[in-house]
């Protein structure tokens, strides 16, 4: 009993340092000299570092490997694990060609603990009361952050506590086609980042809401669930707000099946504050839906360099049969291509696929892309029918996920804690209602 609440208590220490991403970070400076030789002289460092998440997990598996001796854990992963160990493999082929192999075989590094959270996840939560407490922490942080977002759109920049990210002097930031909107992050400077966030877990908590409908928990739970919604918006995050009304529409259907849905959706009250938030926010929602046109055009457009960066992704499957490393790509264009090619955005491409063809190559391309294939073929599976895994809070996990893949085809969130994270532990946990424990 003690081992076990030690692992607990581990796992939830695990998930709440990957919320704040502490860490002791390392860089090296580098300097691309074709692109100093055309003007542009921004330093781009690489950058290592050893969070206290890491510790904690390395703790927590021998914790884990101690409290199930006698015991074995049957997950129905073999597929899953196969695949994932051939995108290993061709990772540290990748890593050994790569012109930057340090920071490859970090990232390999970093991609490794990423599959050990999610092996871990469905050990943890096969356990229902870890399943629960879970998914509530995970949803109270991004609300919390979500507060925190509207406050500093109210405010128009840091509120001054000591959780914002005091690396920008106006923290948050202002789009290239709007320079004067800002667009708070809560404790990241990237908006976006939290925005997927939300998404990631917008239908379990509306699930929530639908559940406790009743007392002061249901009264928390709503104004939680505005709060959410009303930073989606302040975030300015275009592409995350029509995901967001995807997901949000597809919950409200599958539970509108579950008859669990007109209770909410027609209480006045709550449909008034819904309106009141959507019209304090109307200037925000004209502004960035204004400015969609300017993102396809000119050189400051969001969509001209993500569209260049899938075209040089492309360039670098063809030449590359095993890529050039994992998470070089925008380190490999700065010696490779001139900055006016890519509008001087020397970033990671801002595609899933593109990011895991550049480091890969087409054949790790197309094990990664098969790893995902077998995991929504396998989730939709267990979810199709009147089951244990359709029923309840897993539905509306399984769409949060699937916002996570589909914001991943604009953003670039193959290594961007916590989301990252976060996306492999939500996975586990969908996979736990198929684990079992066995003697």
């Amino acid at each position: 009993m003690v081992t076990k609440s030690i692992t607990s208590s581990l796992w939830y220490a695990t998930l709440g340092t990957l919320f704040f991403f502490k860490a002791k970070y390392f860089s090296i400076p580098f300097i691309s000299e074709m692109a100093a030789g055309e003007g542009l002289t921004t330093e781009t460092p690489f950058v290592y570092y050893i969070s206290f998440s890491m510790i904690l997990l390395i703790l927590l598996i021998f914790s884990i490997l101690r409290a199930r001796k006698g015991a074995s854990v049957v997950m129905p992963v073999f597929g899953e694990s196969v695949l994932l160990a051939v995108f290993l493999v061709i990772g540290s082929v990748s890593s050994v060609l790569s012109a930057f192999g340090t920071i490859s075989w970090f990232s390999l590094f970093i991609m490794f603990e990423y599959v050990l959270l999610f092996y871990v996840s469905i050990i943890m939560c096969s356990d229902k009361k870890v399943f629960r407490l879970t998914i509530r922490m995970i949803i109270a942080f991004v609300a919390l952050n979500a507060l925190l977002i509207v406050l500093q759109k109210l405010r128009g920049g840091p509120i001054g506590i000591i959780l914002e990210d005091i690396s920008s002097g106006a923290f948050g930031r202002f789009p290239t086609e709007t320079p004067g909107f800002y667009r708070p992050g809560g404790i990241y400077f990237e908006p976006n980042l939290p925005a997927s966030l939300i998404n990631l877990i917008l239908p379990a908590a509306l699930y929530f809401v639908l559940t406790h409908i009743k007392g002061l928990v249901g009264v928390v739970l709503r104004m939680s669930l505005l709060t959410l919604l009303a930073a989606l918006i302040a975030t300015g995050s275009r592409a995350n707000w029509a995901i967001g009304v995807i997901a949000m529409s597809t919950t409200a259907w599958y539970y509108r099946q579950k008859n669990t849905l007109s209770t909410i959706f027609t209480n006045p009250r709550f449909i008034v504050m819904i309106a009141i938030v959507l019209l304090m926010l109307l200037p925000t929602i004209f502004s960035r839906i204004s400015s969609i046109p300017i993102s396809f055009t000119g050189d400051t457009g969001g969509w001209q360099f993500r569209l260049r960066h899938i075209t040089i992704a492309k360039d670098i499957m063809s030449t590359n049969i095993f890529g050039v490393g994992l998470d070089v790509f925008q380190y490999h264009i700065l010696d490779h291509y001139s900055p006016t090619y890519y509008f001087s955005h020397f970033t990671a491409p801002h595609n899933v696929l593109a990011e895991a063809g550049s480091a890969t190559g087409f054949i790790g391309l197309g094990v990664f892309i098969s790893f995902f294939v077998v995991v929504l073929y396998r989730l939709f599976k267990n979810f199709k029918g009147d089951n244990a895994a359709a029923s309840g809070i897993n539905a509306a996990l399984l769409i949060g996920y699937a916002t996570y893949l589909l914001s991943a085809q604009v953003y670039p969130w193959l290594f961007t804690p916590p989301l990252s994270e976060l996306s492999w532990i939500i996975l586990g946990c969908l996979y736990a209602k198929t684990a079992a424990i066995k003697k």
